[in-house]
C-alpha cells in the first residue's frame, strides 16, 4: 500500500498492558530476595505460566506489601512498548524492500493509567506533509 501511495506513512506504537506490568512486578519481587519460600514458589510458577500454589491471607498480604514497596516499572514498560513496535516494523527475511514504518520511541514512561487491555501494536496511517 505504501509503495503505491507515497503521500502516506505508517507510525507504529507499541502498547503495554496490565499483564506486562504484573509480570515485571513479579520479576522484581522475585529478584528482590525478600520473599519467603512460599512466595518465591508462587512467583516462579506465575512467571513460568504454571498453576501457582495457593497463598493464605497472611502470605497474600506479605506479597502485596512486597510488591507495593517496589518502584513502578515505567522504564521497563516503555522499553517493552518500543521493542514491540520495532519487531512489527522489522522486515521479514527475504521480503522485498519497502518503506520503513516509524516506530514511536520517545513516549513517556507508561503509568498505570496508560495501560491497555490487550498489549500489542497500534498502527497509525497518516498523510505526509
Amino acid at each position: 500500500m505504501l509503495g503505491s501511495h507515497p503521500d502516506l506513512a505508517v507510525r507504529l506504537h507499541g502498547l503495554v498492558g496490565g499483564a506486562d506490568a504484573e509480570r515485571l512486578r513479579d520479576e522484581a519481587a522475585l529478584a528482590a530476595g525478600r520473599a519467603s519460600e512460599p512466595l518465591r514458589a508462587f512467583l516462579r510458577a506465575r512467571l513460568a505460566g504454571s498453576p501457582a500454589p495457593p497463598l493464605d491471607d497472611e502470605q497474600r498480604a506479605r506479597l502485596d506489601a512486597l510488591r507495593a514497596g517496589l518502584p513502578w516499572p515505567g522504564a521497563a514498560l516503555h522499553d517493552l512498548a518500543v521493542d514491540r513496535g520495532a519487531v512489527v516494523a522489522a522486515p521479514s527475511p527475504g521480503a522485498p524492500p519497502r518503506r520503513r514504518a516509524r516506530v514511536r520511541r520517545h513516549a513517556a514512561d507508561p503509568g498505570p493509567e496508560r495501560l491497555v487491555a490487550a498489549p500489542g501494536v497500534a498502527v497509525e496511517v497518516y498523510e505526509r506533509q
